[in-house]
């Protein structure tokens, strides 16, 4: 390690950083745009959305969940059932 001009050591393999170009021009401050130039296919999506939320039809179901979640236990139970009851046969492969 080799010490800066500001008494840190830095790593020998550090690349020098070139500074930032300073002919990028003034910065230029931005606002929204007004509600007039936005698209109306995004308004109405806007309000669907807004409509869907409210009504809660985001929120998680629980119970399709806990259903969904029994079939594929059940499920699985069936094919493992299945595997041991045909042993060694040629159904396996």
């Amino acid at each position: 390690m080799r010490e800066t001009s500001n008494g840190r050591s830095a790593s020998t393999w550090s690349t020098p950083r070139a500074a930032p170009p300073a002919n990028k021009g003034p910065l230029i401050p931005t606002s929204p745009a007004p509600r007039s130039h936005v698209n109306p296919f995004t308004l109405s999506f806007t309000e669907v959305a807004r409509t869907v939320r409210d009504t809660g039809l985001l929120r998680r179901s629980y119970h399709f969940y806990g259903w969904f979640g029994g079939a594929l236990v059940l499920a699985f139970a069936g094919v493992v059932t299945g595997f041991v009851l045909l042993g060694d046969s040629w159904f396996q492969c």
